[in-house]
């Protein structure tokens, strides 16, 4: 019986080893599309003229 719960558990344990990698691939392909997403938005506002991102006020 002890045999058995032994390898139950270490069954377990590399299931959970298994669970912990895919998740942490999974994370890595989340970031990586996001900064795919992000990034063209990013060199859209670095081609606008600088005068278009300055602030400015409206004289009443």
């Amino acid at each position: 019986m002890q045999e058995w719960q032994s390898l139950l558990r270490s069954n377990n344990d590399e299931s959970k080893s298994l669970w912990n990698a895919q998740r942490v691939g999974l994370k890595a392909i989340y970031t990586a599309l996001l900064i795919l997403t992000i990034e063209p938005l990013l060199l859209a506002i670095n081609a606008l003229p600088k005068s278009l991102l300055i602030p400015t006020t409206l004289a009443s």
